[in-house]
């Protein structure tokens, strides 16, 4: 089941060429950008020689960083989320940044060809997991994180979520996850029923999932487990104590139609010969059910229904996801500029830069006309909501699951589904795994071991 997500669609328009950077965060830039006064923590100037320990430090790093003068952003997709931000970075403290647009891979191709040849232009790097674990990291073209931070702010993990940093690399130390919102859905969102064959009245007295699969057995149609795709699900499903292969077991033995194919699913839930699909709201399989409501034909799910009607989350199921593109970052290697690299992040990730974060908009939701964004800080100290949507900010006495926040999951990933579909094997009699339980106790393991399970 996917779940449903509060967003925005982002376009990003620009071109790259392969020697300069074209855009600018902010417009052209000033090769001489006029330096700020170094300023305190509550914005006010200070009185030359008169600051100590970290104010000191950090004056310091504010006068280096001016004297450097600029900063290289290599952006994806999704840069426009933060691009405002930057202009306010860049006015605050008088430091030209200059932004990169473009796709995410194409600026890493590009980033990892010049420093090829010895050339590094990039000071930090926003981009998509794939990118940045597949071809960033092993191409030594990012460093580790922890070394830059120096704001008592950053470096004291209680103030942040979990009381830990988090990263979308599977080292925990190159791409830092600064933002994440709550990403909320009723396990009942996947189903699906045909109009002629199940009441408004039933669909309205469902509570769970259970109350589905206890009550439509015979009339219930599913993807064979080999359709399944979802590595990602499988992992979320593994550790999650609630599903799991307990849960596997159960499920795989129940009366369902475990169908070939997605479209001969929709064909027959169309037909009236199942009233229930458990096909999912997303990925293929939903799109093609959603296909079918589009052309009249007698589908709904549960989904649609409970967000027309205003019904909680029955069956609820909470968890934290990274906030795009922009809700992440790194830094590149060789930086060009390495003290301003190091007051950008230290600020972003400071009580003063995520409330600033807070409280400004995306380009996207400036040229659309909106007044809410998507990214909220994983910061605790009671930063101000801002323009945060409301319904993506984290709840107090909520243990999510934060899964999606953990790549090293992604390493569970294939015997997570052997193992699955050995259960489905098993559970409706095609075969006979003697090592079952020892493939689910290695992995049970492995997720202990990575933090996933307790």
């Amino acid at each position: 089941m996917t779940s449903t997500r509060h967003g925005y669609e982002y376009l990003a328009v620009a071109l790259v060429s392969a020697l300069v950077f074209l855009l600018s965060a902010c417009g052209t830039p000033d090769p001489t950008p006029t330096p700020t006064s170094p300023a305190t923590q509550d914005g006010s100037t200070p009185t030359p020689g008169a600051l100590t320990g970290f104010e000191a430090e950090w004056e310091a790093l504010i006068a280096a960083a001016q004297e450097e003068g600029r900063l290289v952003v290599s952006g994806s997709g999704g840069i426009g989320d933060i691009a405002p931000v930057y202009k306010i970075w860049q006015d605050r403290f008088g430091v030209q940044v200059t932004i990169a647009r473009g796709s995410g891979r194409a600026n890493a191709d590009r980033m990892l060809a010049e420093q090829g040849v010895g050339r590094f232009d990039v000071d930090m790097v926003h981009g998509g997991v794939t990118t940045s674990n597949t071809r960033l990291m092993p191409n030594q073209a990012i460093v580790r994180m922890e070394p830059f931070f120096v704001h008592p702010d950053v470096t004291d993990k209680s103030l942040w979520y979990g009381g830990r940093h988090w990263y979308r690399d599977e080292e925990d130390a190159f791409m830092f996850v600064y933002a994440a919102q709550v990403s909320e859905s009723s396990r009942l969102d996947g189903v699906w029923f045909n109009t002629n064959l199940v009441s408004f009245e039933e669909v309205a007295s469902w509570r769970s999932e259970g109350d589905v699969l206890d009550r439509y057995p015979g009339s219930m149609i599913d993807a064979h487990v080999t359709r399944l795709a979802g590595a990602g699900g499988a992992v979320r499903e593994f550790i999650d104590p609630n599903r799991g292969p307990d849960y596997w077991e159960d499920f795989y033995s129940r009366d369902i139609f475990w169908g070939p194919e997605w479209r001969y699913m929709t064909d027959a839930m169309s037909r009236g010969d199942f009233a229930i699909s458990l096909v999912g709201s997303g990925g293929e399989g939903g799109r093609d059910m959603a296909e079918a409501k589009a052309l009249g034909l007698p589908v709904e799910s549960y989904e649609s229904v409970r967000l027309e009607n205003n019904w909680p989350l029955y069956d609820e199921e909470s968890r934290l996801t990274p906030a795009g593109g922009a809700g992440s970052f790194a830094i590149a290697k060789n930086q060009p500029h390495p003290n301003a690299t190091k007051l950008w992040v230290n600020w972003l990730l400071s009580r003063e830069g995520a409330t600033v974060m807070h409280e400004t908009l995306g380009e996207a939701e400036i040229a659309g006309g909106l007044d809410t964004h998507r990214r909220i800080s994983l910061r605790l100290d009671d930063i101000p909501s801002g323009v945060t949507d409301p319904a993506l900010r984290r709840k107090s006495g909520i243990d999510y699951n934060t899964i999606d926040m953990t790549p090293s999951a992604a390493a569970l990933a294939a015997d997570v589904i052997k193992l699955r579909s050995m259960i489905f094997e098993e559970a409706q009699g095609f075969a006979s795994h003697p090592d079952i339980s020892e493939l689910r106790s290695a992995l049970e393991e492995r997720a202990r071991a990575a933090g996933l399970m307790q």
